[in-house]
């Protein structure tokens, strides 16, 4: 009865249709009805886009909502927002890679400059612990007792 159940579950999951979300744009332009106006790889753009299409005034409300398509064929806009959102992040991939040797030459530094620091206060807390073991090792005055 398990092994039909699983059986059931995983010809469920590999036969269904490949679902992904988009953001579509709906405009409300004659305050009677929202129209489904353009859809977007992602939020930011779409949200973008209905900030604009407020502030030219081209509509009198714009939102944005999750439109989801059943069969997911990216569009030229879609493919070319994911391949620029690519490149950017290999840019700075790139940028932190040649980053990284001057971001360790400061962790070592600040190590070093750490330690230099915590011997420095060490040293103190010794010369004061001399001091005070000094100060009572030191021979004292004759006391009124005798």
């Amino acid at each position: 009865m398990k092994a039909t159940i699983l059986t059931l579950i995983l010809m469920t999951v590999a036969l269904s249709t490949p679902a992904s979300a988009e953001w579509g744009l709906y405009l409300n332009a004659d305050n009677t009805r929202w129209n489904l106006t353009k859809t977007f790889a992602f939020e930011k753009d779409c949200d973008s886009a209905a900030r604009s299409a407020v502030r030219s005034k081209q509509a009198l409300g714009a939102g944005c909502s999750e439109y989801v398509a059943l069969t997911y064929r990216p569009t030229a806009q879609a493919r070319e927002q994911a391949a620029a959102v690519a490149a950017e992040r290999a840019r700075a991939n790139a940028a932190v890679q040649a980053d990284k040797p001057r971001q360790e030459q400061r962790a070592e530094s600040m190590h070093r400059d750490n330690i230099r620091v915590q011997e420095e206060a060490n040293a103190a807390e010794r010369a004061k612990a001399r001091a005070i073991n000094n100060n009572a090792n030191a021979p004292r005055g004759l006391s009124s007792r005798w």
